[in-house]
């Protein structure tokens, strides 16, 4: 390289605006940037100088630097050159705020209109001897039932792209030197709004409207969730943490009050013979919503994009499939149904009612145990960045985007095994959900991988973990719903049950999650640094890596123990010879003796 540059014949270079304008963007050579190479002996010598264009200093402005160039009056000085790059730069990043806030203020037109229709829609009371109880679901079509768990697509996307790689990202963005205990506090944040989910499905048990009871519930929520998206996506940009948490707590809010009136809509018009047919499509279309958020994420790390630009998926999925639902599920206005009769209040929105259905609680306590442990998946970012030492934004985005690949593939492979089991051999979802529980605690163990030498291998040994541990959550998550399902205490109000269903994941997910940053600061930080272990400014040792995964492994063989002994609400009915309907007739039919002995 230097005999070609001793050989070469000197050339000056200027880059200048030229008079079209800025937006043009063509560049002229001009003598300016110099490059003289010494007499020594390689190109190490070599050194780059730019000469002063003027005896003094120059003051630009960018407003008059715009000026000038629109009326294409430019001099050819370093510091306009300068002050016309960075205002380009600023240009292309205010457009994307301003996109952004043009879509925020359509958005909330939309959501205006929206509500001013569904207004409309609401009922005037019906005598009460013209009103009927609700009648069992009908829907059996595979096609139909997919069309209606397809908003569960957008839903998967966020909560996985979210738990996994947006959290993590946001939590070293605004507590870089705490970001362990900033992602647990983000995360206690979003589990905080499943405590106004069985308020919302109250509202949605008692609502009397043309679409019905579960239909105006999904498409408000839903469109206030895409809302606040916008709102993140746009605080990140701008890095502010206030914004962002408010932003985040209101998606969450609308996104949960949103999913429990989705499942209660499954609950109300799908046969309660396809009831685990439809979990395991619910499942499905979950865990492909997840894949598309993983496909996004990889290809903005290969690109090198911001990460923030998967809250774009999400409001696109979002308002892509809400129509679907909308126009797909058939649910019969609510008008002349005998609802539920008790007034909204936050205090009956919890109780449970336990005298039909005591498993219920079981159901609930599982779950919230299961979240415990789904809450250490959003450490692998930090598994990567200290115990396999990979520290390059991209690099770790790519291994994430791979494991989370490899760990979505898997799950939708359990769970169409699932859907198969269910509709050909009617297996129990409990046996389901024990399977699921074994395999996910094994998955988690992938801390095993550190203790190979880095490289290949000890990357296909990670993701052969995820796989595991995805197609266990593709065998849980499939018989989970059917399980909550069975167990309500009253189908009437099944928003409002499984509102309380999903409140169960605050515990998991907020508490647990809390928890485990917890477990991680003390066993892969201070403890190590009480015994005179070193451990550098912002990081973990494999310790608290170890210890968070193997608390992780005895969860998932509780919750496993714990779906082995859960038992229906038509067990306990049948048990007890509570074979005669009182009150209203329920989502579920229960058979009378003479019926059993036909059959």
């Amino acid at each position: 390289l230097a005999s070609c540059a001793s050989a070469a014949p000197r050339r000056d270079l200027e880059l200048q605006v030229p008079p079209e304008g800025i937006e043009s963007e063509v560049l002229r050579p001009r003598p300016l940037l110099r490059r003289h190479l010494g007499p020594g002996p390689g190109p190490s010598e070599a050194s780059f100088h730019i000469p002063a264009a003027s005896p003094g200093p120059l003051k630009v402005s960018r407003d008059d630097a715009l000026k000038e160039a629109s009326e294409g009056r430019t001099q050819t000085t370093p510091e306009r050159t300068r002050v016309a790059s960075l205002l380009v730069q600023n240009l292309g990043h205010g457009s994307l705020s301003w996109y952004l806030w043009l879509g925020l203020l359509s958005s909330s037109l939309g959501a205006v209109l929206t509500g001013l229709s569904l207004w409309r829609g609401f009922c005037v009371e019906v005598a009460a001897e013209e009103l009927v109880p609700p009648r069992p679901g009908h829907v059996t079509s595979v096609f139909q039932i997919l069309c209606i768990t397809s908003l569960n697509i957008g839903y998967g996307a966020m909560a996985a792209t979210m738990a996994i790689f947006v959290l993590p990202k946001e939590a070293e963005q605004f507590f870089p030197k705490q970001s362990s205990l900033g992602l647990g506090l983000l995360e206690l944040l979003g589990a905080s709004s499943l405590l106004l989910g069985p308020l919302a499905g109250q509202l949605s048990d008692r609502t009397k409207h043309t679409l019905g009871r579960r239909r105006p519930m999904v498409l408000i929520s839903t469109q206030l969730a895409m809302i606040a998206t916008l709102g993140c996506w746009l605080a990140s940009i701008c890095g502010s943490s206030a914004a962002f948490g408010l932003c985040f707590l209101v998606q969450q809010v609308m996104w949960n009050g949103g999913h429990a009136a989705h499942a209660a809509l499954l609950s109300d018009v799908v046969h309660p013979g396809s009831i685990g047919l439809a979990s395991s499509l619910q499942a499905i279309t979950m865990l492909l919503g997840a894949l598309m958020g993983m496909l996004c994420f990889q290809a903005l790390a290969s690109e090198g994009l911001h990460y923030s630009g998967i809250y774009g998926l999400q409001v696109m999925l979002g308002f892509a499939f809400l129509p679907v639902v909308q126009l797909s599920a058939g649910e019969a206005p609510s008008s002349g149904m005998l609802l539920p009769g008790e007034p909204l209040s936050f205090g009956s929105a919890f109780r449970l009612g336990e005298e039909r259905s005591p498993d219920f609680r079981l159901v609930m306590w599982e779950k919230a145990i299961y979240c415990i442990c789904a809450g250490a998946k959003s450490f692998i970012l930090f598994f990567v960045r200290d115990v396999l030492n990979i520290t390059r934004g991209s690099d770790q985005a790519l291994l994430l985007a791979e494991a989370a690949l490899s760990n979505v593939t898997a799950a939708a492979a359990g769970g169409f095994l699932s859907s198969w089991l269910f509709t050909r051999f009617h297996i129990q979802a409990q046996r389901l959900a024990f399977a699921g529980s074994v395999l996910l605690a094994v998955g988690t163990q992938f801390w095993i991988c550190a203790f190979f030498s880095p490289g290949l291998f000890s990357k296909t040994v990670l993701l052969g973990f995820f796989a595991v541990y995805g197609f266990g959550q593709g065998c849980y998550m499939s018989a989970d719903l059917a399980l909550a399902i069975d167990t309500l205490p009253d189908p009437d109000e099944a928003s409002r049950y499984l509102g309380l269903w999903g409140l169960s994941a605050f515990l998991g997910a907020g508490v647990g999650g809390l928890a485990m940053s917890f477990v991680l600061e003390l066993f892969g930080k201070t403890l190590p640094e009480t015994y005179g272990i070193r451990v550098p400014q912002g990081r973990y040792c494999l310790h608290g890596y170890i210890a968070l995964l193997l608390a992780g492994c005895v969860c998932h063989l509780y919750v496993g123990k714990l779906c082995l002994q859960i038992r229906s609400r038509r067990d306990y009915e049948l048990d007890l010879s509570l074979l005669d309907r009182k009150g209203k007739t329920n989502a579920f039919l229960v058979e009378t003796p003479s019926e059993k002995s036909d059959k």
